[in-house]
């Protein structure tokens, strides 16, 4: 193993001493990294290079350790490697090398492999807006190479604003391609839609998609569908419902912001089987008297009813969504609709209690509601025992408490209906009403009116007339008792003062001696006026202006 080590030592120290590279690299201690190849360039898409270190180590030194870098990705640790390049490109080799003595230095060659033809780019066919500018590209990794195109121009790049066709010739390094475009030019709007049938039955949905093109600075403001069997839309992508099976041509105008419009067209073939067309009517309400019959129209087909009835027409005989399934020719077509039976008679009444005196007076209005049927009695228990036929019928109730009212409505066919409410009757019918809170003038008295004649009285003062005079502020109640009846109200008296004093004050210099002036804000009530002023300075003077 030693002998093997001393040869190759031996080998290193001698061969790169051949020669010097002119971009060769050199080191701190005097070296010099460098590579050379066998091959650089190949037209084909394969190229197999052997590369040699041609590096010169310092003195009393020597190589150790090779790293190449191959630009696509794949490295190696050999001296002098022979190594494959498999697909078309141009590729950075590097070569990094460590010496004996720990130095670690490198040498780049850029753009150093190029397999293959030049690679041009210029992209599919395609399409410019009027009076907008193409940059047509042959390429950014041909370093070094010649552009010919059939306009005679010789850069890399061509801006071109007119449709027609375009090709360019790259030579590099003794390679040549060519590549070839068709560049059209389209109007700012350019309609376009596709459209999609989702069913193979009569009638059926076809939804339509719009895809028009638009130049930059262009806007769609404004869309027209013609389906072709008369019907049109103005969504941007709408739907419609084909009727019959034939070849519509469908028409999509589209007007931008400037006011210009362009029409297309396509043709539109509808191939479907007629299937059942069902319609059950609009939801509806009937009298749950008469007989209400659902019809799904075609007699030759198959129905299913979520009543479970398996022929063509349904008897409704209870409220709810009612829907049919009818399959016909191997089309399936369905209608829901919503039945709302309405009772022959529904008893309704309203109450209003008059509280004036007793006994307590309740008035009773029918507000009952039929349907296919008229009333013809009305039979009312007021629940103390006392009874009316009456339609709208008044009663007196004599004593307190909580009765239950029924009223039974019969019709003319036989039929009967009973409703009940509760009526709360209370005695207590003397409404005493004091008024809202108020005020007074300190001095001054108001009158509180208990407001019920001929009753007796008992106020918190202990009078016992109907009115009585206030001077002071507090809470005031009165009872009012006439005949077998009670009433009673507080209300709450507050005092005020006539005049309540206020001032101000502004400052108007900050030395000696000092000015200020003073503002009165007094605020005078109860129909009273200011008509004096005295002011106290504070430091013995005094004035009686009023600012």
């Amino acid at each position: 193993m030693k002998t093997v080590v001393n040869v190759l030592l031996c080998v290193c120290l001698v061969f790169p001493l051949s020669s010097i590279a002119q971009k060769s690299s050199p080191n701190e201690s005097g070296g010099q990294v460098k590579f050379s190849s066998n091959y650089t360039t190949t037209c084909n898409t394969q190229l197999l290079v052997k590369f040699t270190d041609e590096s010169v180590s310092p003195p009393n030194d020597y190589t150790t350790n090779w790293t190449w870098i191959f630009g696509d990705g794949r490295t190696s640790n050999d001296w002098n490697p022979d190594y494959r390049y498999t697909a078309p490109g141009v590729y950075t080799v590097k070569l990094i090398i460590k010496t004996n003595a720990g130095i670690i230095d490198s040498f780049t060659r850029v753009d150093y492999i190029q397999v293959g033809r030049p690679i041009i780019k210029l992209g599919k066919d395609t399409s410019i807006c009027e009076g907008s500018t193409i940059v047509l590209d042959a390429g950014h990794q041909n370093t070094g190479a010649s552009y010919s195109w059939n306009t005679g121009d010789t850069t890399q790049q061509l801006a071109t604003s007119e449709p027609g066709k375009y090709s360019v010739t790259v030579k590099w390094n003794g390679c040549e391609a060519k590549d070839t475009i068709i560049v059209n030019s389209r109007p700012g709007i350019f309609p376009n839609f596709g459209f999609n049938i989702d069913a193979t039955c009569l009638p059926t949905k076809a939804k339509f998609s719009d895809s028009s093109f638009i130049c930059p600075g262009n806007s769609i403001i404004q869309y027209k569908w013609e389906f072709g069997d008369g019907t049109t839309s103005t969504q941007q992508n709408p739907q419609h419902i084909y009727t019959s099976a034939d070849s519509f041509n469908v028409r999509l105008t589209i007007w931008d912001n400037n006011g210009f419009s362009m029409t297309r067209s396509k043709r539109v073939i509808v191939n479907a089987a007629q299937g059942p067309i069902v319609n059950l009517g609009n939801d509806t309400t009937v009298c749950e008297v008469m007989p209400f019959v659902l019809d799904a129209g075609n007699p030759d087909a198959t129905f299913t009813w979520s009543t479970g009835d398996i022929y063509q027409s349904c008897v409704i005989t209870s409220s709810g969504p009612v829907w049919v399934r009818v399959e016909q020719n191997g089309c399936v077509a369905t209608d829901t609709v919503n039945i709302v039976l309405t009772p022959t008679l529904t008893p309704q009444f309203g109450i209003k209690v008059y509280q004036v005196n007793c006994p307590v007076n309740v008035v009773f209005t029918d507000s009952s509601k039929t349907c296919g049927v008229n009333i013809v009695q009305w039979d009312w228990d007021f629940g103390d025992g006392n009874f009316s036929h009456e339609q709208h019928p008044s009663h007196e109730y004599t004593e307190n408490g909580e009765f239950v009212v029924r009223l039974t409505i019969h019709d003319d066919i036989g039929n009967s209906v009973t409703r009940s409410k509760r009526v709360i009757v209370q005695s207590s019918t003397v409404l005493v009403n004091l008024g809202k809170d108020t005020t007074v003038c300190f001095g001054n008295s108001t009158t509180l009116d208990a407001g019920i004649a001929n009753a007796t009285y008992l106020w918190s003062t202990g009078e016992t007339t109907k009115e009585i005079f206030v001077y002071d502020a507090g809470e005031y109640w009165v009872r009012v008792q006439k005949g077998s009846c009670f009433g009673y109200d507080t209300i709450r008296v507050a005092s005020i003062f006539p005049i309540n004093p206020a001032f101000d004050f502004t400052v108007a210099s900050k030395c000696l001696p000092v000015e200020v002036k003073f503002e009165d804000k007094s605020i005078a009530g109860c129909g009273q006026q200011i008509v004096q002023w005295k002011w106290t300075f504070g430091d013995g003077a005094t004035s009686t202006q009023k600012n």
